[in-house]
């Protein structure tokens, strides 16, 4: 999705690091999309409203991208991923599996997914 978004926008160098998953979704699919910011000074998220926020949309039949902090810990920093897969016996998130862009599939427990994500976006699926 990222090379399409910079080939409509004129190329990478015209397109700050990729985009705003939202805007990209918006653009790509046509759908809307929103986002969040789960840290940093904007934030008031506790850890158990983000997994909320995950589940609800995951049940909800959307697709949930997410932003990785710049100084993420065993995930590249200020990267996109694609929510995959919410694992949630019982009603509880336990862990979140994701997918990197580059290949790279990811399951992280629910407190690794809340230390390193900086922002979830949600988008309406065409």
């Amino acid at each position: 999705m990222e090379q399409a978004y910079a080939q409509l926008n004129g190329g990478y160098a015209n397109i700050d690091n990729g985009g705003q998953c939202d805007a990209v979704w918006e653009l790509i699919t046509g759908e809307s999309a929103s986002s969040e910011n789960v840290q940093g000074p904007f934030s008031q998220d506790t850890d158990e409203e983000i997994a909320d926020l995950i589940l609800d949309a995951w049940n909800g039949q959307k697709s949930i991208m997410i932003g990785t902090l710049e100084s993420a810990a065993n995930l590249p920093g200020n990267h996109a991923y694609s929510v995959m897969d919410v694992h949630a016996p019982a009603g509880v998130v336990t862990s979140i599996e994701v997918y990197n862009p580059w290949g790279e599939r990811k399951v992280l427990s629910l407190d690794h997914f809340n230390e390193n994500i900086s922002r979830i976006y949600i988008g309406d699926r065409p």
